[in-house]
């Protein structure tokens, strides 16, 4: 099971778990995914967190992780993206259990707030009135028992589509299936705005990082199209809350993910660290624009 894995993870000593969440739902979802989770699972999840790490705030444990002074199983909490759920879910669950998080923000959903491309898919598919769809030659059932599967090879070809048509081929998968887009107040799948980032940044409990702009994966974009996405959301990102951000996650964050010319952006701008979803625990011998990330996703703790 994952927690074993966990515990087997702290014999090294001197380890940060960095736990990474996407949206957490008030009520669960017609068709499940892992970046949906519901809340009564997030509040197990957190409750099983709590009981086997000490979770500190990520820019502190990270500089105890250099220093080599954590001394008990240490663990960090963050969130990807920016769904209106963040501040309407999690943040009241965050502060009641007194725990901070750091959210990376992809600036490009903000204004006009926008909700992501697989966000607006998912959607569809929980929603959609028909049976099957027939896309690029297959024919893919939507029959209850079958959606989740369907959504999650959906999600899988467009994410290894050209950025540049990405947006296009959701809406026209929306289309098919019959599903306006979002209204930007959706509480499942609405991003966030200026107005609530403000609200977050005063509370407290959250920082910022930043995560690109329009989320698409930086290897597959040009050098010249990472600088925008990098540059531009670590700009975004101060300006939204008023405070330069000091970290940067990676959309998709597998290994073919990211590339050493994305690490030189990084450097370049000052950012401390970035992360990806490498599963392991951080160590002090991590490179530090290649730190891992663990998501759980649906799984319990």
């Amino acid at each position: 099971m994952f927690p074993r894995k966990l515990r087997r993870w702290w014999h090294g000593g001197n380890t940060l778990t960095v736990f990474c969440f996407h949206s957490v739902v008030a009520e669960p979802l017609p068709t499940p995914d892992p970046c949906f989770i519901p809340r009564t699972t997030f509040e197990r999840q957190l409750a099983g967190i709590a009981a086997e790490f000490d979770i500190q705030r990520l820019e502190t444990a990270l500089d105890r992780l250099w220093k080599g002074s954590l001394r008990q199983p240490a663990a960090a909490l963050t969130f990807d993206d920016g769904f209106r759920s963040h501040y309407e879910v999690v943040l009241p669950i965050l502060r009641r259990m007194g725990f901070p998080a750091t959210l990376f923000l992809c600036t490009g959903t903000v204004a006009p707030s926008e909700p992501l491309w697989y966000s607006r898919l998912h959607r569809a598919i929980c929603l959609t009135q028909q049976e099957s769809l027939d896309w690029r030659g297959a024919s893919l059932s939507l029959a209850p028992e079958h959606r989740a599967s369907t959504s999650a090879l959906l999600q899988g070809v467009v994410r290894r589509l050209d950025p540049d048509s990405i947006e296009g081929t959701v809406e026209s998968l929306c289309r098919e299936l019959e599903v306006d887009e979002p209204r930007r107040d959706d509480p499942s799948f609405g991003a966030l705005d200026p107005a609530t980032i403000t609200a977050m940044v005063r509370e407290g409990t959250f920082r910022f990082g930043a995560h690109t702009r329009s989320h698409h994966v930086l290897s597959r974009l040009s050098p010249a199209r990472q600088r925008e996405e990098i540059v531009g959301s670590v700009t975004d990102v101060a300006r939204l809350t008023g405070r330069s951000p000091a970290l940067f996650a990676y959309p998709g964050g597998g290994p073919a993910d990211f590339t050493s010319h994305a690490d030189r952006i990084l450097d370049e701008l000052g950012l401390d660290a970035a992360f990806s979803m490498l599963e392991a625990p951080c160590t002090r011998h991590d490179t530090r624009f290649r730190l891992p990330r663990c998501v759980l996703g649906s799984r319990e703790f």
